[in-house]
């Protein structure tokens, strides 16, 4: 996607109005290319999305604009959407002090998109404990949902789309 600029306040509230949106409320994804000129279908990992997955992520972005004041939308740039499987890792860990049981504690998070043909691409990994070498991982948990990240004009962040309406 080619970057995407932010608009002004003002600027935002003149292109809802001259699209008719006089309530500030999108309907569609061609609403948010239209007054804040992200082009969803262009989002890298876009095309890699089934078509249901498309249409999860096109009612959730709609959601979500909705549910954030104007000036949050305006500073938020959209960088990528993808269907990911997530892997944690954890290491097994024996009581102690703060512990009365022996626990699990997370070492290691891998992300690999999910493309439609069934492949897999490394994504992202966030490795907490790199002291830790990995032949003492234990696999403790897989996930796979759709994954969003976005510059909200402060940082990168993400978001795990569970539905159009609930995401984390």
């Amino acid at each position: 996607m080619a970057a995407a600029k932010k608009i002004g306040y003002a600027e935002a509230l003149q292109r809802y109005d001259a699209a008719g949106l006089s309530d500030y409320r999108l309907k569609t994804a061609f609403d948010i290319l239209t007054v804040h000129g992200h082009d969803i279908a262009q989002l890298k990992g876009y095309k890699d999305l089934t078509a249901e997955q498309r249409d999860l992520f096109n009612a959730f972005i709609v959601n979500y604009y909705n549910g954030v004041g104007m000036r949050i939308r305006c500073g938020f740039v959209p960088k990528s959407v993808h269907y990911v499987e997530m892997i944690t890792y954890c290491v097994s860990r024996p009581a102690d002090e703060w512990h009365e049981q022996p626990y699990k504690e997370t070492v290691a998070v891998f992300f690999n998109i999910l493309l439609p043909d069934g492949k897999k691409k490394k994504f992202k990994e966030h490795i907490i404990y790199p002291e830790i070498p990995p032949e003492y991982w234990l696999e403790h948990a897989k996930e796979e949902f759709l994954r969003y990240d976005f510059n909200d004009g402060k940082r990168m962040d993400w978001f795990h789309v569970i539905e159009p309406g609930r995401w984390y």
